[in-house]
């Protein structure tokens, strides 16, 4: 948790996230999301472009990893080349993949 925090200061310009810094790691970790993920009962579609400079693609990667071994519906993709807010062609196949997704997923509710 204390990288993601130095990740928002850091995008913040030291804004945000120094309070965080300053809490101790136990109790941090006992907020922390990635120790809940047991409790998804939900579809997720995770997204990450291979350049982006702003979350690391390693962040997504784990995530996906660990929904996986969990047993989560989850799907993860990645885009070659592209930046934290996809780009061109990219964004036209993120944006179908989501459509694809929820549609996927509403007909799944509907039964």
């Amino acid at each position: 948790e204390k990288q993601n925090f130095e990740k928002i200061r850091e995008w913040s310009g030291g804004a945000r996230g120094q309070e965080e810094l300053d809490t101790s790691t136990e109790d941090l970790a006992r907020i922390s999301p990635i120790f809940y993920l047991d409790r998804i009962d939900t579809p997720v579609s995770i997204h990450h472009g291979e350049n982006d400079g702003t979350v690391p693609l390693q962040w997504s990667l784990d995530l996906c990893n660990d929904l996986q071994t969990l047993g989560k519906t989850v799907e993860c993709f990645t885009y070659p080349g592209q930046p934290h807010t996809l780009q061109g062609d990219s964004d036209q196949l993120f944006i179908q993949r989501m459509i694809d997704f929820f549609g996927r997923q509403r007909l799944t509710a509907d039964r």
